[in-house]
């Protein structure tokens, strides 16, 4: 039943159905945490992507999303330690979702937390690593809005931006993993 739950909520997530998402991936977590603890691995990778999820549903659940990938990428740095994929996937989609969030203070911690996303990638899995390439194109990404003039003056623009960087980061990796 966990394991369906938590299927279905990613499937939900995956289909833009994000609030559909939460709703399958809240009781998922629940029950691990309940079953199998609050540090074993499918408890916090259930709550990454719910984190994931709330986050996607907008502004208003964003903050929740946010404070929820911090507890798990805590949490993951404690069991897992910090070059474990599981843990460097986490603190990269907390660059990426903070950077995503606009706000100015966000972006520089998102740079900080997508320049150690970096860094333990390249050092754990090699630079060539689809996960290492996607951090590095999210972290081009929000050194690209820093710079220009929309990244003092959240708009519209900026959501576009973020849209082609997303992709050009899925690109860069399917390459890769087509390639590897």
């Amino acid at each position: 039943l966990l394991q369906t739950l938590c299927n279905l909520g990613l499937t939900h997530h995956q289909l833009g159905e994000h609030a559909r998402a939460a709703e399958h991936l809240g009781p998922a977590e629940e029950s691990a945490r309940r079953v199998l603890g609050p540090g074993h691995p499918i408890t916090l990778a259930s709550a990454h992507n719910l984190a994931l999820a709330l986050a996607a549903e907008g502004v208003g659940r964003r903050p929740e999303g946010v404070a929820k990938l911090r507890t798990v990428w805590q949490a993951r740095r404690e069991t897992l330690g910090p070059t474990h994929m599981d843990t460097i996937a986490t603190v990269s989609d907390l660059g990426r979702m903070l950077a995503e969030g606009g706000e100015a203070a966000h972006r520089t911690e998102a740079r900080t937390l997508l320049m150690t996303a970096l860094d333990e990638a390249r050092e754990a899995l090699g630079e060539g690593h689809a996960l290492a390439r996607r951090i590095e194109a999210a972290t081009k990404a929000v050194e690209e809005l820093a710079a220009s003039p929309k990244g003092r003056d959240q708009d519209a623009a900026e959501a576009a931006h973020w849209a082609t960087a997303r992709e050009r980061a899925r690109d860069t990796a399917a390459a890769g993993a087509v390639a590897g």
